[in-house]
Formats: structure tokens, sequence, C-alpha cells
């Protein structure tokens, strides 16, 4: 072969390729969107295998760290709305948390200092929540109960209540308990007056949600399984899973261990985030939508919700993440400030009195919307993202989103590189043939 017909040969690739190197361009691997310019509150041991320690404070990109308590026994932290007053439980130092009562405390960023706000008069579960109007702060309560029936194991020894704290009048109301169970994980809904809550037992776990403004709620079970966080007004959730309570949905899918899904109107199941071999906890979604932080083995990590290759990114050592409300850090441009949030409707007072239930576990919780199958998904996470409510600020990825992508785009990277070799081999098996 002369040099004319290798530039020929040459030429005459570069054509037959040319078509699936643009089909390849919109599942290349995509740049992940700067991380949102905020700060993020945590715990940090101290020690290890202990959930308390110091409240500290951290940039998304893990910079600038500083203590912001100053116990030692420290957790739960939850913000008000303006990101100015950081809630969190104080337990006396040195003892276990399920032993002595906490004291739900106040840090004002404002002067500085830390307050008592309610002082501990029993167990309390290791969660806190603000109401969108900062009128009240939710708490639950534990307290010992015997079984009904020392024969069934299923069933806890434990009644958790769910409390509403008036921030300004220093007001408490029971509105609900859990007879043989237990509630966590407490979240209010961005613009409505509900909150969700996990319910749980030795085998079963659930996201319910509270409407708080009847005078008895009482619970509607939404979705499996943890740590449950509102998006897209009240339209979406996310929420941790694992194999154990969602047997079947990781079964058909694949999936081992741990995972974060996303739920919503419209989609037939969960719809993996990020799965794990690793348990995830303590999951929280950033004020623009956009991001996800959470604790995996000792390490706070975030992910971006829209990312395909499910690249978590570590930030630091710790727990209980959660991510400071309020204006965006000083230093960030313009373009990233938050849209404005709708205006939360005001939780009227009126519950007088708590209702009561016995948690007794089914084989198999229902879910709303959850698919015949595993196959009716991929439709939907390949148009999600063009569908996602106008929600948030977060920056939609600028190509599709395929089931599967990292791995659909390595079998089409091995096709492209079989079909190059064999045109390759031809092109020169054609020219030697002629010389």
């Amino acid at each position: 072969m002369n040099r004319t017909q290798l530039a020929l040969a040459g030429r005459l690739l570069a054509w037959v390729l040319s078509p699936l190197l643009l089909f390849v361009g919109p599942v290349r691997a995509q740049s992940i969107p700067p991380l949102p310019p905020r700060q993020i509150a945590y715990t940090e041991p101290a020690g290890e295998g202990s959930t308390l320690g110091h409240i500290r404070l951290v940039n998304a990109d893990g910079s600038s760290g500083q203590q912001i308590t100053s116990g030692d026994a420290d957790c739960c932290a939850a913000w008000s709305s303006d990101g100015r007053r950081l809630y969190f439980l104080r337990y006396p130092s040195g003892e276990p948390a399920n032993d002595a009562p906490p004291d739900i405390m106040e840090y004002d960023f404002d002067d500085g200092r830390e307050r008592v706000i309610r002082p501990g008069d029993g167990p309390l579960g290791a969660s806190l929540a603000a109401s969108p109007d900062d009128r009240y702060l939710a708490f639950v309560t534990n307290s010992p109960m015997p079984r009904q029936s020392p024969d069934d194991i299923f069933l806890i020894d434990n009644r958790a209540c769910l409390n509403l704290f008036e921030l300004a009048g220093g007001q408490t109301v029971e509105i609900y308990c859990v007879e043989q169970g237990g509630l966590s994980d407490l979240e209010f809904y961005p613009a409505e007056p509900s909150l969700a809550a996990v319910m749980g037992g030795f085998e079963s776990s659930i996201v319910v949600v509270f409407d708080l403004l009847p005078s008895s709620p009482s619970p509607f079970t939404m979705v499996c399984c943890f740590s449950p966080q509102m998006a897209g007004n009240d339209v979406r959730v996310y929420a941790v899973g694992n194999n154990y309570y969602m047997f079947n949905d990781f079964q058909a899918n694949g999936w081992e261990g741990w995972g974060i899904f996303e739920y919503g109107q419209g989609l037939h199941g969960p719809i993996p985030v990020l799965i794990s071999d690793t348990p995830i906890d303590h999951l929280d979604l950033s004020p623009e939508e956009s991001h996800l932080v959470f604790d995996r083995a000792g390490q706070i990590e975030l992910i971006y919700i829209w990312d395909p290759d499910e690249r978590a990114i570590p930030i630091t050592s710790g727990l209980q993440p959660v991510w400071r409300p309020g204006e965006a850090m000083a230093a960030a441009p313009a373009t990233d400030t938050p849209a404005a949030t709708e205006a939360a409707t005001p939780i009227t007072p009126a519950i007088t009195a708590a209702s009561s239930v016995t948690h007794a576990p089914t084989a198999e919780m229902p879910l709303p919307n959850q698919a015949d199958d595993a196959a009716a998904n991929e439709e939907i996470v390949a148009t999600r993202v063009a569908e996602r409510p106008a929600t948030g600020d977060a920056t939609p990825p600028v190509a599709p989103i395929v089931v599967g992508s990292g791995r659909s785009r390595g079998l089409l990277m091995g096709i492209i590189v079989v079909a190059a070799a064999i045109a390759l081999f031809s092109l020169l098996a054609y020219f030697t043939h002629r010389d």
C-alpha cells in the first residue's frame, strides 16, 4: 500500500466512524455542576462508635471547618428557615444517649450564644425538625412499654410520641403516639403544614406523613424506608432504603446493600440516585434541590441528584449532616442565589389530644405507584430530566440519562472499537488485494 492509498484509507475510516462518534456524544461522562455555595452542619463524634460530640460547620467543598457548639455530647442538628439559629440535643457528658434526658438547645449565630430552650425531662429520639414558619420544633419522646404479648418478637418495648414545641411560647403539644414501635427521621414539608417521619419496629420501616391541621392527625404510608427528604413542591421524595426492606426492588434490579432513591408522581417505583454496599444514613436535600448530603461509614459525602454515574464526593468525617438554609454564602456569585421559596402555611396549634396506635408490621408495606416489573422504570429514567418539575435552581444534565448509563457507555464504546477494527482491517485487506 502506498502513501496515497493509506491516506485514502484514513479518510474512508474517518467517514465510517464519524456517525458513531456523533452518536456517542450524548452519553459521554457529564460534568457535575459547581457545588452549592452553602455550608453543612454535622456532628463530629467524640470517640469511635459514638454518635455524640461537637456540632461543626463546613463549606460544601470541605473547606473552612469550624466548631460551633461547646459540648462534647451534642447531636441531631436542625436549622431555622433563615439559617441564623441551629437547634440540637445536648446530653450530659459521659452518659449514653439512651439513658439520659437531653436538653434541647439553640445556637444563635447573631450573638454566638447557646441557650437551653427546653430542659431535658425524659428520653428523646435522635431527631429534630423546625417548621418552615419557624414557630415549632418537632421532636420524639420515648418511654418504656412492656409488650402486651411476651412471645411477639416483632414489637419493641417502647412508646414513641411525636411532639410539637412552640418556640415563642414554650408549650409542648403531644400529637401522636406509637405503641410498641419507634418514630424518627423527622422532616417538615417545605410548603405545607405536614410532617414526615419514619415509623418502624424490628420487621418494618416506612415513611409516614402527618397532616398537622386536623385535631386528630393520622399518618398515611408514603414510601420505604428511612430519612425522607421532600422536593419539587412536595411532589418528589428522596429516601434511603436497603436490600432487607426493599428486597423485591433490589432483587429485580440486581442491586446490593443500600441505596438512595427518588419517588414521585408519575414514577412507577424507586429510581436509584446512588447504590452502595455500605450503609447510608441521614439524608438531607440542599435548598437548591440539586445535591443530597449523607453520611456513610463515618464519612460525610454529597452527590448531584442528576448525575448518572453516581459520583459521591467526600467532604469530611462526621455524622448527621444538614444543609444550612437561608441566603447562600456571601462569596457566591449572584447567579447562584437560590430562588425564593413558596411561603409556608402557618401551622394552627389546634391539636389538643394525642392519637395512639399499636405498630403491627405487615408482610409487605404497599408503596404508591409501584411498578409491576423493574423494566417499567427504564423509560421513566430516560426522560425524567426533561420532564422534571421546574423547582429549585438545580441545573439538569445537558444530555439524556439512560438506565445503567455507565455500563451503557462502556458497551457502546466497545461496539465502536470493534466496528473501527473491522472497518480498518477491511480497508487494509481491500488495498492489499488491489496491490
